[in-house]
């Protein structure tokens, strides 16, 4: 297991008390890489037992759906949002103007709607790294929407910020893992 082909793991097990996968996870993958323990027991010594382990959540069975969804979309905002430190980020030719959601390219204005801001500074906050689709879609719109919207979105802010392949930096697409923003790459 790799935290850069994973955004979380849900551990379900029958034996709280057995929880040697999320000792091996905390030994392994870095500290706040998220994981939720989904037991057979509600009891509260189950609960801690699992919590001091070093799981950051514990769910009881039977998993109500909504809530297990919103554990999950909670745990992924505090665990990979992006925190702009500053009202003005730059990247290179790119100024993100965090504050007034605004973005400039070679201090040209780039109109882009919020969404397409979001997730333009996603990618470059998180640069040369995968990050997967299921992320994209929590962290942008907050649940998942159809895939074709994030299609869309993407060809968008590569058309705009002309992320191809003979730019400085690049937008790509991983099979089967998500997108990669990389760069930047000399002239």
């Amino acid at each position: 297991m790799d935290s850069r082909n994973y955004d979380m793991a849900l551990l379900a097990t029958d034996d709280v008390v057995n929880l040697t996968m999320l000792q091996w996870i905390r030994d392994n993958l870095p500290a706040n890489f998220p994981v939720v323990v989904i037991g057979n027991r509600s009891g509260e010594d189950d609960v801690v037992r699992a919590l001091n382990a070093g799981a950051d959540n514990y769910i009881a069975k039977p998993v109500r759906t909504r809530e297990l969804a919103a554990v999950i979309q909670a745990l992924m905002r505090r665990t990979y949002s992006v925190q702009p430190q500053h009202d003005l980020l730059r990247f290179d030719s790119y100024a993100f103007h965090t504050r007034s959601y605004s973005l400039t390219m070679a201090d040209r204005p780039i109109k882009m709607t919020d969404k397409e801001f979001e997730l333009a500074l996603l990618l470059f906050s998180n640069l040369n790294q995968v990050i997967s689709r299921t992320y994209i879609l929590t962290y942008v719109w907050g649940h998942t929407v159809p895939t074709r919207s994030l299609d869309v979105h993407l060809a968008r802010i590569r058309r705009k910020l002309q992320l191809g392949s003979k730019s400085s930096y690049r937008l790509i697409s991983i099979y089967a893992q998500g997108y990669k923003l990389s760069g930047p790459f000399g002239d």
